[in-house]
């Protein structure tokens, strides 16, 4: 009764629909995640093929398999969280439905490792469940718990204010203009990558971009972090703004969200 009312309270005016863009969008980023996810599984199965004796290969079909389910998983909660954000009839169901099958084969997939690794003691193959393996399925289910306390809300009408106006469009150029530091680095490595394919080449030609001060380890990737978490920020608050900027709010949220887990996961 109490959380109920709890609920209630904080919910109420304009905080209902902002939790509603924050789910959906947040569906949209973890089925980006999840299907490249896949599709960099995929792509080294195929392109970095095992050693032709190699004891694993029989079993290259079921990686296979795991690869292109979760890439159509990936496909299926991007579409979920699309729709969720639209208020479509059947939305709560579409994404309630995507986030339960996300949560159960990201679940499953890691029994089956365990279970893999237990059974064929015998290859050289070593799996250990570590933190970034427990993340997607955390986020899924906070993303649950939110469609839930959201539910009361979801259809009601809300009476935007405009008192404002002006203040989420300069949000959303801010947001812009933050992403734009670690998209440039980021384009600027994969530039490097297209001259040079020895990776010492490679990054020796990269650092030479910048001062010494940024050339140390992680240094580059703590700076690209922070200014990928201000165009998150920003891009949530200023999500009421007016097309055009709109669109550049949900750009900056979105792929600023990614490069924030693409750096965290070089820091960890």
């Amino acid at each position: 009764m109490i959380f109920n009312e709890l609920q209630a309270l904080y919910l109420q005016d304009m905080k209902a629909p902002i939790w509603i863009n924050i789910v959906g969008i947040s569906a949209v980023i973890l089925g980006l995640w999840g299907f490249f996810e896949g599709l960099a599984s995929y792509v080294v199965i195929e392109v970095r093929q095992l050693r032709p004796n190699s004891l694993l290969t029989p079993y290259l079909w079921a990686f296979r398999l795991l690869s292109v389910i979760q890439m159509v998983l990936g496909i299926y909660y991007v579409m979920a969280g699309n729709v969720y954000l639209r208020k479509k009839k059947y939305a709560r169901e579409v994404i309630r439905s995507a986030i339960i099958f996300s949560l159960f084969f990201e679940l499953s997939t890691m029994i089956f490792f365990f279970l893999f690794i237990q059974t064929h003691e015998s290859l050289s193959f070593s799996y250990r469940p570590s933190l970034i393996n427990f993340l997607r399925p955390t986020f899924s289910a906070l993303l649950l718990t939110g469609v839930i306390i959201l539910r009361p809300y979801y259809f009601r009408r809300y009476i935007e204010h405009t008192g404002h106006t002006g203040l989420p469009r300069i949000y959303s150029i801010i947001s812009t203009l933050f992403l734009s530091m670690p998209f440039s680095i980021f384009g600027l490595w994969l530039y490097c990558g297209f001259i040079y394919e020895d990776y010492l080449e490679k990054m020796d030609y990269f650092k030479h971009f910048f001062p010494e001060s940024l050339r140390a380890p992680n240094q580059l990737t703590y700076v690209e972090l922070v200014f990928s978490c201000m165009a998150v920020i920003f891009g949530l608050i200023s999500l009421n703004a007016r097309p055009p900027w709109k669109f550049l709010s949900y750009f900056s949220l979105i792929v600023g969200s990614l490069f924030v887990l693409l750096f965290a996961f070089q820091l960890i």
